[in-house]
C-alpha cells in the first residue's frame, strides 16, 4: 500500500506508484497528473521537504535510481 504525500502548500500530491517505479505529482486544483516522475524499484511512499524544494522517495526495490 502507498500513502500519498500533500505538499506543504496544499497545490500538489506525490503518489508512488509501484507497479511503473514512478512518482506522479498532480495538482490538487484540477485532480490531473502534472508529471510522472521515474524512482527506484517498487517506491511505497513520497514525501516532501517542509520548504517543498526537495522530494524524497522510499522504495523496497533493488538497485539504483535511474
Amino acid at each position: 500500500m502507498t500513502r500519498p504525500h500533500l505538499s506543504p502548500d496544499g497545490a500538489s500530491l506525490y503518489v508512488a506508484n509501484g507497479g511503473s517505479n514512478s512518482v506522479s505529482v498532480l495538482d490538487t486544483r484540477t485532480n490531473r497528473v502534472t508529471a510522472s516522475v521515474p524512482v527506484g524499484v517498487s517506491p511505497v511512499s513520497a514525501a516532501v521537504s517542509r520548504e517543498g524544494s526537495r522530494a524524497y522517495v522510499a522504495d523496497i526495490g533493488p538497485g539504483r535510481c535511474p
